[in-house]
């Protein structure tokens, strides 16, 4: 489901807390560097559990998730992921006038 290798791939970030039937509401993201870049899709989903494997490529890491329903984006419980990428995107920005 989600996969990357050395913070390259994909990832689940919750949006919200967790309900009472034990599953959340979770955005899957393209990450580099384990930062959220790209939001693809919005789930609600429950935590299956995650394992880790070291092999030639690099470190690998992968976490389970059993997809309840596909819902659409989430907006509101992704906004503070909206925040880091501009707050990144104006951090090199101002890195690149101070270069110049």
């Amino acid at each position: 489901m989600a996969y990357s290798i050395w913070g390259f791939g994909t990832g689940f970030r919750s949006d919200t807390s967790l309900l009472p039937d034990g599953t959340f509401i979770a955005t899957k993201w393209i990450t580099f560097f384990y930062f959220p870049i790209i939001p693809l899709r919005s789930y609600r989903v429950k935590y299956l559990g995650s394992s880790s494997e070291f092999h030639f490529t690099g470190f690998s890491s992968t976490s389970e998730y059993q997809i309840i329903q596909k819902i659409p984006w989430e907006m509101r419980g992704n906004v503070k992921y909206l925040w880091y990428i501009l707050a990144i995107i104006a951090l090199f920005m101002a890195i690149n006038l101070l270069v110049k």
